[in-house]
């Protein structure tokens, strides 16, 4: 199993309720709110 993403929480994405999504099959990084997150991973992994 390889792995396809990554999820980071800085300081900054804390403060906000946001989370770090890195795609690491095309490089993408997008930030977005907590809730979003799981969406985002589920289209990136598919």
């Amino acid at each position: 199993m390889k792995v396809s993403v990554v999820v980071t929480v800085g300081p900054d994405e804390a403060a906000n309720a946001q989370v770090a999504v890195k795609n690491l099959i095309n490089g993408e990084q997008v930030t977005v709110k907590r809730e979003a997150a799981a969406e985002v991973i589920r289209k990136i992994i598919g």
